[in-house]
């Protein structure tokens, strides 16, 4: 169902150095077609509980060397993360407008 885009936009890198991300990452806009309402939103939350977790993380590094690594190794798959979580936005406003004109 759901391809991995990492592979795309980072290649060389095994997948398996992404595992850690949400599931959501691996799919594109056509795939999140498939998914029902409570799948998209479940997606959704995974990606909001990573950010979260992620946020909770960075707020416990203090040293300015540790702050520079983590903003060069973190930042792409916080932006990873963010990208699939306003595709499931996408989806869900798309739906929410869709069912709108529908029932007029």
């Amino acid at each position: 169902m759901c391809r991995l885009l990492l592979l795309n936009k980072l290649p060389g890198v095994p997948i398996s150095a992404f595992l850690h991300l949400p599931t959501a990452v691996e799919c594109q806009s056509e795939d999140l077609e498939a998914l029902n309402d409570a799948e998209l939103y479940r997606m959704q939350l995974d990606c909001i509980e990573w950010r979260i977790a992620v946020e909770e993380l960075r707020d416990a590094i203090k040293t300015p060397p540790a702050v520079v690594e983590w903003n060069v190794l973190v930042r792409i798959e916080i932006d990873i993360v963010l990208a699939a979580h306003d595709r499931i936005a996408d989806e869900l406003r798309y739906r929410r407008i869709t069912a709108t004109k529908t029932s007029i």
